[in-house]
């Protein structure tokens, strides 16, 4: 979606949960919904590593004005999804847009990869 794109996005109020929201992709999306108004919710992976980036980020928005707050969920357990949107629902409210951002690599870092190991 271009700039132009989000910045049309009625987001003012609105409940956005961004999986893989510590960094990256999921950062910088975090970062350019909260400018539009949205109330985030970052998903991240439970390690330390991990809820320190979303924290971080969560008090980057915080600081610009904007609503944020992280919540750790293991992705490959729908127990632990679940749990997750449940808490989101309870901190900040119903989720009104997803950003599934999150990624699993299983062939190792992606400038590692070979064309063989993308296409199998």
């Amino acid at each position: 979606m271009s700039r132009a794109a989000v910045d049309q996005l009625p987001l003012a109020g609105r409940r956005v949960a961004i999986t893989g929201g510590s960094r990256g992709i999921g950062a910088a999306a975090a970062q350019g919904l909260a400018a539009q108004g949205a109330e985030l919710a970052l998903l991240h992976h439970p390690s330390r590593e991990m809820g320190e980036l979303a924290c971080g980020v969560r008090d980057a928005i915080r600081a610009g004005g904007g609503r944020a707050e992280a919540f750790a969920a293991d992705l490959r357990d729908p127990r632990a999804i679940e749990a997750a949107f449940a808490a989101v629902a309870d901190e900040l409210g119903a989720v009104d847009v997803l950003v599934n951002n999150a990624a699993v690599s299983r062939v190792g870092p992606w400038d590692e990869a070979s064309v063989e190991q993308w296409t199998s």
